[in-house]
This record gives structure tokens, sequence and C-alpha cells, in this order.
């Protein structure tokens, strides 16, 4: 939980995607709630619905245990391996970094190319 708290700290917006139901998404719910981690929601991007019908959730990043290639540990007494997070926290917090830097570059970009046409 240490990295979810880190990334909403840098800015993440997390939506719990889970095939859990019932009492079980419920107390995955709780858990986030009780340990201080803000969800954006449960399920859907609430904002997804301005431009779209599908029900996939829309994301610029799924972190999943069951995903390919996703670094994955051991936990003893646990069924199955769940998701490295001293791997994959600094993977996603570069990662922000790194879209960050090039939207910047985008937006200085594009106003230099507006004061450039605006001063021709």
């Amino acid at each position: 939980m240490e990295w979810c708290k880190k990334l909403v700290d840098a800015g993440c917006h997390l939506i719990l995607w889970t095939m859990r139901s019932g009492k079980t998404l419920q107390d995955a719910v709780d858990f986030f709630n009780n340990n201080g981690i803000e969800l954006l929601s449960v399920g859907i991007n609430p904002m997804q619905h301005r431009w779209t019908t599908s029900r996939k959730c829309y994301a610029n990043l799924y972190i999943d245990d069951a995903a390919l290639g996703c670094p994955l540990i051991h936990v003893k007494g646990w069924d199955r391996p769940c998701v490295d997070w001293e791997i994959v926290g600094p993977m996603v917090l570069q990662i922000m970094k790194e879209t960050e830097e090039r939207e910047n570059k985008e937006r200085e970009d594009i106003l230099r190319n507006l004061l450039e046409s605006h001063n021709k």
C-alpha cells in the first residue's frame, strides 16, 4: 500500500479494476479507504462516458498481476503471486515524469509556433 500512497501523492488517480464482486469487492474498497488511499472510482473511469460507451475502463496505464511481463513476487501463504511494487512503483513514477516532460515540451512548441506565426 506504500506505493499506492506514493502514486496518489505524485498525482496518479487510482481506479480499482477487479473481478471481485459483492463482499470481496467491498472488502477491497474498505481496505483502500482504511489505509488512507483515495480511489478515483471502482470499475469505471468516471470521465470516459463523455466520449465512449465502451465497458473497458480507460486508463493511461494498467497494472495487473496477470499481465504478461508484470514483475511479480511470491508471498508466503498467498495463493497467487502479486505485483512487485518495489520494481513497478519506480517504473510508474518514471513514466509519469517522462510523460510530463514530453507534454511540457509539446506545449512549449505550440506556443513558440503561435508566437512565430503571429510575429510574421
